[in-house]
């Protein structure tokens, strides 16, 4: 369990950072193959976005508990209208790699969203400071 907010900061560029590194092997060794790498970006969107999140999130759990759900809440709701602003501006430049790219969106979106909840559960029990 972690127990203080710098470990879940660390835990969340491990997984970054495995998520990265598991694509490059996959592509290096062609059990994938990607015409474009925009996958490399998407790691480095979503690891910030989460990191931004917690870092709002225990912002406004110090000042105001209260506060905290409807944070929650508006980041949550927040987040998917950005991400698919982001797919729709990919699709009008690259309509040739809408598809690969919006399965590849869809799954670090998953991967992050249940490790981001993990994560605010974890910040709302007050296991992270």
């Amino acid at each position: 369990m972690i127990k203080n907010f710098s470990n879940l900061i660390l835990s969340t560029i491990l997984l970054f950072m495995l998520i990265l590194s598991t694509m490059r092997i996959l592509t290096y060794y062609e059990i994938l193959t990607y015409t474009n790498y925009s996958w490399a970006y998407l790691d480095t969107l979503f690891l910030a976005i989460t990191l931004l999140t917690f870092l709002v999130l225990r912002h406004t759990k110090r000042i105001n508990s209260r506060r905290f759900l409807f944070t929650f809440l508006g980041l949550s709701g927040g987040k998917p209208i950005v991400y698919a602003v982001i797919i729709l501006i990919y699709g009008l430049n690259n309509p040739t790699e809408l598809q690969s790219f919006a399965f590849t969106f869809l799954a670090y979106y998953l991967i992050f969203s249940i490790f981001e909840i993990w994560g605010v559960i974890q910040i709302n029990k007050g296991s992270i400071q």
